[in-house]
């Protein structure tokens, strides 16, 4: 894939700039793309893993060497994917900000009050 058509579809799905952007819609466009452009066996196939690497700084290594290999528009799509795995995919979804009360403030004294109220007992 040109680097032009794989820049034309991200604004297509997020918009110029990602203005419409989320952590779970770019993982989820990073791996729909990476199963289009890697060759997936068929399901109903197996699939034989051949690594030799030891580390995973050995496959980091290996990987970063291979895509030195690439030509220009695959190594720029190549890279662009994995940043976006790097970047977001460790990210975990905020908590609700529009909860009053969390789990625990039910719990713990955490209102100034020294003894549960009248009829109940602390957990």
């Amino acid at each position: 894939m040109r680097f032009v058509e794989f820049k034309q579809r991200v604004v297509a799905e997020f918009g110029e700039n990602l203005h419409r952007a989320t952590p779970d819609g770019l993982l989820t466009f990073a791996s729909r793309l990476q199963a289009e452009l890697s060759a997936q066996p068929a399901p109903d196939k197996h699939f034989e893993l051949n690594e030799s690497a030891k580390s995973y700084e050995e496959v980091l290594r290996q990987f970063f060497a291979r895509v030195l290999q690439y030509p220009p528009d695959e190594a720029a799509t190549v890279l662009w994917l994995t940043a976006i795995e790097l970047a977001f995919g460790g990210l975990e979804t905020p908590p609700d900000t529009t909860k009053t009360e969390t789990t625990f403030s039910v719990v713990t004294p955490a209102r100034g009050r020294e003894d549960p109220p009248e009829g109940e007992t602390w957990m």
